[in-house]
């Protein structure tokens, strides 16, 4: 991300974005005064989101953004999972929990959304091969015929789409409280 955000930032004759290279937030009283916060991906497995908010609003003096998907990007295909796992997926939560998150803590904010590209087909075998680590499956003979197996039982092809991950991601931005 950071040299995505570099290169576009370069590109986009923008000399005023400065990366630094710090832990957020723990480096953040060492750090200079932002106009906006920026954080992505960064409610999947956040024991603290409200605390992270709340560092964020404090950091920044303009806006706060973040930027996270309907879900965890490495999420598995959701019926793959359980037909290999016998068990229903538990999906981490994503865009929508964060803007009721938002919601419940009386921010005012926007959101904007863009939609994921569609899932690849790929022949069934680099699927499995791709994607065995999504599910957990360790590289047995066992393991691997299982997951083909799911695979085919939920496609019944030859040719599957490598679903799972994101379907959108959200664009969530506001202005920090100021007491």
């Amino acid at each position: 991300m950071r040299d995505a955000l570099t290169d576009g930032a370069s590109s986009a004759s923008r000399p005023n974005l400065e990366l630094i290279d710090a832990r957020w937030p723990n480096d953040a009283a060492r750090l200079p005064q932002p106009s906006v916060a920026l954080a992505a991906n960064m409610l999947y497995t956040n024991d603290d989101p409200v605390g992270f908010i709340e560092a964020m609003e404090r950091q920044a003096t303009r806006l706060c953004v973040i930027a996270l998907a309907d879900r965890a990007p490495r999420t598995p295909d959701p019926e793959v999972w359980e037909r290999f796992r016998g068990e229903p997926l538990a999906i981490l939560p994503g865009a929508r929990e964060f803007v009721a998150l938002m919601s419940a803590l009386g921010r005012e904010f926007e959101v904007g959304t863009f939609a994921a590209p569609a899932p690849r087909q790929v022949p069934i075998d680099d699927a499995v091969r791709q994607q065995g680590w999504r599910f957990g499956a360790t590289d047995s003979e066992a393991d691997q015929a299982r997951l083909r197996q799911a695979y085919l039982d939920i496609y019944s092809s030859e040719t599957v789409p490598i679903a799972g991950g994101r379907t959108y991601t959200a664009v969530v931005s506001w202005r920090p409280p100021r007491t």
